[in-house]
């Protein structure tokens, strides 16, 4: 299917709904660092990887409006080659009809590694020493994977399991046993933006789209940014949690 195309001021601008829904994404994604980068001390692991999965998120969604989305022509992606095309060629020719599509797909990759961390050293409180090295050497491996993966093939499939394997495998289950443990109140809205993300691949994999000018794309980067919200709430809370362990620290010393 062709893109929907617009021109604005002589521009000529190929898929303009999918593009802002990205910037859409990239917009929470600022919004959220900059929040929490100014009221997290950033003393702790997971709070700077945390930090990091917002940063690249960020990166991952700009990148994929400006250059996946809005102006792949400028990189000389003329829209014509689809992927079972181009399957057979050699890799350099693969690389060169896909590498306005790599600064996303590996900015995405980086982000949802850096969650997955995040994600294991905030349950230090659950996890011995020994299960958290290993964790993290697992998170290495799967990463690693993924990205050599995504070199090879030149697909965004891998980087869509690698959001699967980050949320299901190495965060929810911890989340879930952080809530019964503690109660911490970050965790709720951890789970909820895993549940919201679920429903990306099946609109991704389903085409499910309102008309050409709001398609599954459209919808799976409104699906993003309201998740990326709630990933921002359980970051708030961790400054809340700061700010009443100083509060206590101070009452005991006056």
């Amino acid at each position: 299917m062709d893109p929907v195309q617009t021109t604005i001021a002589g521009i000529n601008i190929w898929e303009p709904p999918t593009a802002l829904t990205d910037l859409i994404v990239t917009i929470v994604c600022a919004i959220s660092y900059i929040k929490l980068y100014k009221g997290l001390p950033r003393d702790k692991r997971y709070e700077r990887q945390f930090l990091n999965f917002f940063l690249f998120m960020g990166l991952c969604t700009l990148t994929g409006a400006l250059m996946t989305h809005a102006f792949p022509y400028a990189f000389h992606y003329d829209g014509v080659l689809r992927p079972d095309q181009y399957r057979n060629l050699p890799w350099f020719d693969r690389f060169i009809a896909n590498y306005h599509n790599l600064p996303n797909w590996i900015c995405n990759i980086i982000s949802v590694t850096f969650f997955a961390f995040a994600s294991v050293n905030r349950a230090h409180s659950i996890l011995d020493n020994k299960s958290i090295k290993a964790i993290r050497i697992a998170i290495c491996i799967e990463s690693l994977v993924v990205l050599i993966a995504t070199l090879y093939k030149y697909t965004f499939l891998f980087a869509e399991i690698h959001i699967g394997v980050a949320l299901l495998i190495f965060s929810a289950p911890l989340q879930i046993q952080v809530w019964k443990n503690h109660k911490r109140k970050d965790s709720p809205f951890i789970l909820l933006a895993t549940f919201i993300t679920l429903f990306v691949p099946m609109v991704l994999i389903g085409k499910m789209q309102f008309s050409p000018w709001f398609n599954h794309n459209d919808i799976s980067h409104i699906l993003i940014a309201s998740a990326m919200t709630a990933f921002y709430f359980a970051g708030r809370h961790w400054i809340r949690e700061y700010n009443t362990q100083n509060l206590e620290i101070k009452n005991v010393l006056n």
